[in-house]
């Protein structure tokens, strides 16, 4: 990761060194996808930031062997709440709820997790850092979270435009 930091690779760069196989292949495809839908991967401290009009999607991460998908600080604070209406697929709605982090942060304990409602779904405790945190996702998976990232960039799309005057 140190040398992530210094040289700033493109995302495809640190999938082809980091990973093989159906991982690879699987990475790859989803930065194609991300790429095809105008939503940028820009560097961003050891992970590639996405956005979208100014707005974060989700970050990834590449590691020896692994990537993840994290979601952004923009799509949790929204907890699913003002574009749930836009997520009407019952397997995507049910991907998602199955997909939900409990508890803790990832590698580390925030401690800040907290009773939700999401997507109709109650949770005693979900981790408000990433509440949707994915690892190697492949095939179907990554179908889903295709379909959900074109439901948050419609979200975005939508959000009414202010005026900075």
């Amino acid at each position: 990761m140190s040398e992530q930091k210094k040289t700033r690779p493109k995302a495809e760069e640190a999938v082809s060194k980091l990973l093989s196989g159906e991982t690879q292949k699987n990475a790859l495809d989803f930065i194609s996808f991300m790429k095809d839908n105008k939503l940028s991967l820009g560097y961003a401290s050891n992970s590639w930031k996405s956005t979208y009009k100014g707005k974060s999607v989700c970050y990834l991460l590449v590691h020896e062997n692994e990537w993840t998908l994290r979601f952004s600080h923009f799509t949790r604070e929204k907890w699913f709440v003002d574009y749930d209406c836009y997520i009407i697929e019952a397997k995507l709605k049910d991907f998602i709820v199955n997909n939900i982090n409990p508890r803790n942060c990832p590698g580390r304990d925030c401690g800040a997790s907290k009773s939700r409602t999401i997507l109709g779904k109650n949770f005693d405790e979900v981790c408000t850092c990433w509440p949707l945190y994915l690892k190697n996702l492949s095939g179907e998976d990554i179908e889903y979270i295709k379909k959900y990232i074109l439901v948050i960039k419609k979200y975005i799309a939508d959000l009414p435009v202010v005026d900075k005057k």
